[in-house]
């Protein structure tokens, strides 16, 4: 794995002394047409800040969590849920977030 490593740093170091790749500092059709869309869809002002996303208490964390846990499709190493890929740890927390299997 390490040898891999080295050989994508190696040729990226190769592609960046050769010029053949562009330097990631100047602005590039996608990054303008980003900023474009952006001051399109909300003018010279910053966007809208994102409405806060409500917790749950902690017991209630808790009690969805030990049921991810007791799951056959709970990942520890990771906690995921190898089934359908949520962070456990995160949906757990946040009032918003069900169990897409139903469990919680």
């Amino acid at each position: 794995m390490e040898d891999e490593s080295l050989k994508d740093f190696e040729y990226l170091s190769y592609l960046s002394r050769s010029k053949k790749m562009k330097r990631l500092d100047e602005p590039n059709e996608l990054w303008k047409e980003s900023i474009t869309n952006n001051l399109v869809q909300y003018g010279p002002e910053l966007p809208p800040e994102p409405e806060p996303i409500e917790e749950v208490s902690e017991e209630e964390r808790l009690r969805r969590y030990s049921i991810c846990q007791s799951c056959v499709f709970f990942e520890r190493s990771s906690t995921t849920c190898k089934k359908s890929g949520c962070n456990v740890e995160y949906k757990s927390r946040h009032a918003s977030y069900d169990c897409p299997w139903g469990e919680w």
